[in-house]
């Protein structure tokens, strides 16, 4: 392991106090696409990395476990986190472009959501079984039952609803897409809660849940496609002034 006297020669920004979990991230991305440390590497500690970037533990911890559901890094309970040797899931994170929260880029993002999970609708209702239902409309009371001014909570819940149906369809590029483009999504749903609440999308899950409940192929692809052209047109309709870039 190369430890702190190597780490303190790499090149690393200074850390401002907004958005710190996105921007330990990115410099965390950064330093492994330039192969800082080799594959099957142990990186510093999250104590170590505390200290390098001058920020709280709970900021290095959520950045680390970004960069493990992306499958750059694995964590190891009691030896510490490993770079993942190159992989067709890492080579398929290289190979989405690096895109700026920009309205723009975030509405290319949810038109490609909207091919992938309008399309993967007929392949989840056949893997579907009473035990995925249940869970599912689990994760809908949950949103149903969400105070509207917890916006984390909402987008979480959110986030795990659409998860979950790509864990459903088993297919694993579908979700390996879901887990690289996650960061990309939360930022986009966060923009419509934080404009025009969430009464809406939980109306929508409701409905993707009673379609799948009828193992309603159609029904469930035209919920899907109005709810994701839902919350594009209001991408659309939230002006450059309101649009809140957080990356």
């Amino acid at each position: 392991m190369k430890g702190l006297e190597h780490v303190q020669n790499l090149k690393i920004s200074a850390i401002n106090t907004q958005k710190v979990h996105h921007q330990v991230y990115n410099q965390l991305k950064r330093l492994l696409m330039q192969r800082a440390w080799k594959a099957g590497e142990k990186i510093p500690s999250e104590h170590q990395l505390t200290l390098m970037f001058g920020v709280s533990r709970i900021s290095v911890k959520s950045a680390i476990k970004s960069l493990v559901a992306q499958g750059f890094l694995d964590t190891r309970q009691g030896e510490g986190t490993f770079v993942l040797d190159a992989s067709i899931d890492q080579n398929l994170t290289l190979l989405i472009p690096m895109m700026n929260y920009t309205r723009e880029s975030l509405l290319e993002v949810l038109q490609f959501r909207r091919m992938i999970e309008v399309g993967m609708m007929p392949v989840v209702i056949e893997h579907l079984s009473e035990t995925h239902l249940e869970t599912i409309e689990k994760s809908v009371q949950r949103l149903e039952q969400t105070d509207e001014s917890m916006t984390n909570q909402i987008v979480d819940l959110d986030l795990e609803f659409h998860r979950r149906l790509c864990t459903i369809a088993q297919n694993r590029l579908v979700l390996k897409v879901n887990e690289i483009l996650s960061e990309l999504y939360r930022h986009s749903i966060t923009n419509v809660v934080e404009n025009f609440g969430s009464v809406l999308g939980r109306v929508y899950y409701r409905k993707i849940y009673n379609t799948l409940v009828d193992r309603d192929i159609e029904a469930a692809k035209n919920t899907m496609e109005e709810h994701l052209m839902r919350t594009i047109n209001e991408i659309e309709q939230i002006s450059a002034e309101r649009f809140q870039c957080r990356a």
